[in-house]
């Protein structure tokens, strides 16, 4: 690997962009969302309350990102995308639980716990079987048909 020159330009740009934050999940989303505005700012521009809203919003998203790029605040940007990726893994875990089961229908049977309610997931393997449940460990029968 080549290091850039002291004194270059690359050699300038990565001493600018050390200990900032860079990007990350909320930097991509802010950013999409601003490409989705300025896009609605297309759509709408022979109405002009529309297309002045949809244009702050895109200025707002767009300079959000940018903020969060250049920012050295290192432990507090973390801890917003780590918000930000929690409340969207609680919007989206379900639909995700939802393809996996999809996905995996041929190899595997999804049975729920008579005690907690909690889904299970078993190898498609035909017969009667005693099932554990993982979560409390309350044990039950389960047929598996072909």
């Amino acid at each position: 690997m080549q290091y850039p020159r002291p004194g270059g330009f690359r050699y300038r740009l990565a001493r600018f962009f050390m200990g900032r934050n860079g990007t990350d999940t909320l930097f991509y989303v802010a950013f999409a969302l601003s490409f989705v505005c300025i896009f609605l700012c297309g759509l709408f521009a022979d109405r002009p309350a529309l297309y002045a809203l949809f244009f702050f919003l895109y200025l707002g998203f767009a300079g959000y990102g940018i903020f969060r790029m250049f920012s050295r605040n290192l432990a507090r940007r973390r801890r917003e995308n780590a918000a930000f990726r929690r409340a969207v893994g609680v919007l989206f875990t379900p639909v995700r639980r939802l393809f996996l089961r999809i996905r995996d229908r041929k190899t595997h049977v999804f049975r729920r716990c008579a005690k907690c309610r909690c889904m299970l997931r078993l190898p498609r393997v035909p017969g009667e079987h005693t099932v554990r449940c993982p979560r409390c460990h309350e044990s039950f029968p389960v047929k598996i048909k072909k």
